[in-house]
């Protein structure tokens, strides 16, 4: 099991004040439509899956292999 560093109670409730901020942002930016809230939510929350694991990778054009191995 990896080892997780855990947060302080100054560094939690500072994480609290960054959450918070991050959640009247996105309300103010949805202006009260309840679709748009929820895209942004998700937009925000892939992102930061990203920025946790890294980009996922990009598929590879199955064509552009065939010609590959054609030249090759």
């Amino acid at each position: 099991m990896a080892n997780t560093r855990k947060l302080t109670d100054a560094e939690r409730e500072s994480a609290k004040a960054i959450l918070e901020n991050v959640r009247q942002q996105i309300a103010t930016a949805a202006t009260g439509d309840a679709p748009l809230l929820w895209a942004i939510r998700r937009y925000v929350y892939i992102r930061l899956q990203h920025d946790e694991r890294g980009q996922p990778r990009a598929e590879e054009d199955p064509e552009a292999e065939e010609v590959g191995r054609a030249e090759g």
